[in-house]
């Protein structure tokens, strides 16, 4: 990968099925927002090293002024800031705009709520489905909110 200028990232995005972008190496990509397990961050120029688990979200490509350049929905994985300009995300579910499917999305969302309103409360397999279906929730409604975003 050749180093960006110093305002700007060295971006590469991988997922296990692909290479989703490369190609912002030599773009106008000066910051990212990272939805992190803890919330979200900002991946900047000259950024300390560091790795960080990545959570549920809506990953946004932003320019040097802060114009949205791109935005993916991701979903676990890991973010490495190494050298001060090079950013990968290593994401186990990578999706465009156009890969994010508003029926299935709308569809995951009902069913998660669903599950949450039928819950008893009473057993440890009864938590551990309220984790899942808070979780599934959750990615819907990031993919719905980056459809809602598309220009």
């Amino acid at each position: 990968m050749e180093k960006a200028a110093s305002n700007r990232l060295n971006l590469a995005l991988l997922s296990p099925e692909k290479r989703v972008e490369d190609l912002h190496e030599a773009s106008a990509v000066a910051n990212v927002l990272v939805p992190g397990i803890n919330g979200y961050f900002v991946a900047s120029p000259k950024h300390t090293d560091l790795i960080a688990e990545i959570g549920a979200g809506v990953l946004t490509l932003l320019g040097e002024s802060n114009e949205l350049v791109q935005q993916y929905f991701v979903s676990g994985g890991f973010v490495e800031m190494a050298e001060g300009n090079t950013l990968k995300v290593l994401a186990d579910v990578i999706e465009t705009p156009t890969e994010v499917q508003a029926e299935r999305a709308t569809s995951a969302q009902k069913r998660a709520m669903d599950r949450l309103k039928a819950r008893n409360h009473n057993t440890d397999e009864d938590i551990l489905d309220f984790e899942r279906a808070n979780k599934a929730l959750a990615r819907s409604q990031y993919r719905l909110d980056l459809l809602g975003q598309k220009k």
